[in-house]
């Protein structure tokens, strides 16, 4: 019996000092593994050399996608090497370490273990080789413009208008990135979808606009949004083009537009067929959120005025009937909005205006019931910054199309 209880104790010890896989009818390792230790620590000063800094997980690394792409050294100067050594990651840089520079490491999502378990949210670590590490960062969002989404596979770079570094960071699955520990100076700032972790922008691969942010002092934050675009050459197109009444035109295009960019931009005409005389008078162009959002309060307005309208037909009765209490004033504060929901407001208030791929085009005159016609526009500009888009459509007017507006006439501006 003695005997038998020093082997189970033996086997105890060994099975929780080294679990490479789990124990026969246990549960599986679900988690991602985890770094435990760092070489050097966190914030610390070191002296420049060729030595590689370490990462030391939790449990084995897989070496399935472990690249010298899986590690970006910023700022960047030199090509990362990666290498996996059981539970650590050793990552050098070509050159070495150079002197006076704050470094920040980052590893990738995507790093595995033997049970396939993978990291999802990118790790770094930060040293210096001389100057004090500063606390100031530039942060921010990066954000697919076409849907609002957290952009995916997204490189943030920050080019040093002092002495030409760049530093690089990648955001988190919430689209959040932070490049922390930034010199006094100015940045060009931007993002691009790094499809082949080349760490540069090659074409074909979307991007935002570089925006220059300057760092004034050692403890500034600077935020900003990025709006990565789709890579593109060819201009937008017209797509198709409806008229819904007679004082009403939906036109789709091929591409999405900035919507400033439409109001502003966009030349449009009208012809008649099949003559193609021009039709006389401005021709108004609205997002379709726009005119929806106006006909909507249009449409409100006019049953509000039918209603009062009616009351004043009504029997006055007010006399024979007992008089309603008065309501109990609102307290400071409580006043509801017609429409929102309480802490809705600030949410809605905040959210990005997306591009667009249609628009509503009103006439200043009926178009004539039956009748065909003739679009033309120009001068488009799409969201990738591809000018001269456009085209021509014929369109015909359905037979009992309305020709009563409800939309109010833009206010005309003083002269």
């Amino acid at each position: 019996m003695t005997h038998r209880r020093a082997v189970l104790a033996t086997a105890a010890v060994l099975l929780a000092c080294a679990r490479p896989f789990p124990p026969p009818g246990g549960e599986a390792i679900r988690t991602p593994p985890l770094i435990i230790a760092t070489t050097p620590e966190p914030l610390s000063a070191v002296s420049p050399s060729n030595e590689p800094v370490v990462f030391r997980f939790d449990r084995t690394l897989s070496e399935r996608g472990i690249t010298d792409a899986s590690a970006i050294i910023s700022p960047n100067t030199g090509e990362a090497r990666v290498e996996r050594r059981g539970s650590s990651l050793r990552v050098r840089v070509v050159g070495g370490w150079r002197p006076d520079i704050v470094y920040r490491v980052v590893l990738l999502p995507g790093l595995r273990d033997r049970f396939n378990n993978e990291s999802r949210e990118p790790a770094e670590l930060v040293f210096s080789t001389g100057p004090e590490i500063p606390p100031a960062a530039i942060a921010g969002l990066a954000l697919e413009r076409i849907t609002g989404a957290p952009a995916e596979g997204v490189l943030v770079e920050a080019t040093s208008r002092v002495d030409s570094l760049v530093y690089l960071t990648v955001p988190d699955s919430g689209a959040f990135f932070a490049l922390q520990h930034l010199g006094v100076g100015s940045y060009d700032v931007r993002a691009y979808q790094d499809r082949n972790r080349s760490k540069t922008l090659d074409p074909g691969e979307g991007s935002s606009r570089s925006t220059v942010l300057t760092v004034n002092r050692a403890t500034d934050t600077l935020t900003t949004v990025l709006s990565i675009v789709p890579w593109d050459t060819v201009p937008a197109r017209i797509e198709s083009v409806q008229a819904v009444d007679s004082l009403h035109i939906r036109v789709t295009t091929d591409d999405y537009i900035e919507p400033d960019n439409l109001i502003e931009s966009a030349e449009v005409s009208l012809f008649t067929l099949p003559d193609s005389a021009p039709v006389p008078g401005n021709l108004r162009v609205l997002t379709t959120a726009t005119f929806d959002s106006l006909r909507a309060a249009a449409d409100s307005a006019r049953a509000a005025a039918d209603s009062a309208r009616a009351d004043t037909t009504r029997v006055d009765t007010a006399a024979a009937q007992p008089r309603p209490q008065a309501r109990p004033p609102r307290a400071p504060g409580q006043r509801q909005v017609p429409g929102r929901r309480p802490g809705a407001a600030a949410a809605r208030d905040t959210e990005q205006v997306l591009p667009v791929r249609e628009f509503v085009i009103i006439p200043s005159a009926p178009l004539v019931p039956g009748g065909s016609y003739q679009l033309r526009v120009e001068s488009l500009v799409n969201i990738s910054g591809v000018a001269r888009g456009g085209g021509r459509r014929d369109f015909t007017v359905p037979e009992r199309a309305d020709t009563t507006s409800t939309i109010p006439a833009p206010a005309r501006r003083g002269g």
